[in-house]
């Protein structure tokens, strides 16, 4: 199913579809979940459970981490491991799916000196938000009212601020920040201060409002998941029925299949009636298939 999975999964939007692009860039998204698993010994010990302050949790968890084409919902690909493997390792994992050309979109618990890296290294442009605790020295201003900074290795930074060196004086990546954030049409409601940062220093590669767009399109990947969740699974509730690890593998693959199987199936007919893939309900498109799948028990083990 894994071996399914990396052959089917991709990128569905065309060159010509612009509702898949951000200043010319594919727009790409990174993000993870976890699933509980039944309670057995088996699945406990090559799992994990989550821990918390009222002790482990009551199931063990695999955690799943996807990448995903923004525009389509398609799955470009996606790993699972214990619960005890972070984000950040398994996101290594899926890096030789990127490429030049895109722009990979993600959340706070992804931003760090290695993935931005790596990210960099294929060749895509990393927008990643920052966490409040980032250390970002204003090294230059724009003329849009964006600055460069800088992402520094956390090990090197250690070590170099111990010997009294100031922020600025910290070697690391050249990254551009845009801050913003989001109001209300009537102005009473403004939300958090969102800070991102990207490799695209030019703002005429990159504006400001682009990247605000940019990264608002990347809840597009947590809808994918609710989708493989609800239409898929049957409910964020439901356990997975698999009692062995390898079972467990097989179960989560086989979904994320399924689930690029009706994403493919989506994009196709959107395509041929000349709509954005948005317009079409994943839980109506499921449906349809349902409806015309034999029965399996038609068929002869033969």
């Amino acid at each position: 199913m894994a071996d399914l999975l990396d052959r089917v999964a991709g990128p569905l939007a065309g060159q010509g579809d612009g509702w898949a692009y951000v200043a010319g860039l594919r727009l790409v998204a990174v993000d993870g979940l976890t699933v509980d698993v039944p309670d057995t010994a088996r699945n406990a010990a090559e799992f994990g459970r989550p821990g918390g302050g009222s002790g482990p949790g009551a199931f063990p968890q695999v955690r799943v981490v996807a990448l995903a084409e923004c525009g389509s919902r398609a799955l470009m690909g996606a790993r699972c491991a214990g619960i005890t493997t972070g984000e950040q390792a398994l996101t290594a994992q899926l890096m030789g799916l990127l490429g030049p050309g895109m722009l990979l979109v993600a959340d706070r618990n992804f931003l760090s000196h290695k993935t931005l890296k790596d990210t960099i290294a294929t060749g895509a442009h990393p927008l990643f938000r920052a966490k409040s605790d980032v250390d970002l020295p204003v090294l230059a201003v724009l003329a849009d009212g964006t600055y460069i900074s800088r992402i520094a290795d956390r090990e090197v930074s250690g070590r170099l601020r111990r010997q009294g060196k100031a922020g600025a004086d910290i070697p690391g990546i050249s990254v551009r920040v845009i801050e913003y954030s989001v109001s209300t049409e009537d102005g009473k409601d403004t939300s958090e201060v969102f800070c991102l940062v990207t490799d695209l220093i030019d703002p005429a590669r990159l504006s400001a409002m682009d990247a605000a767009d940019a990264y608002g399109q990347r809840w597009e990947i947590e809808t994918a998941f609710a989708e493989l969740e609800t239409g898929v699974r049957g409910g964020p509730a439901v356990v997975l029925r698999s009692k062995s690890p390898d079972m467990i593998r097989q179960e989560l693959y086989a979904a994320l299949c399924i689930y690029q199987a009706i994403r493919t199936l989506i994009c196709t007919s959107a395509q041929e009636a000349g709509l954005d893939p948005d317009r079409i309900s994943f839980t109506c498109a499921k449906n349809a298939i349902a409806a015309r799948v034999s029965d399996a028990a038609a068929f002869s083990p033969r």
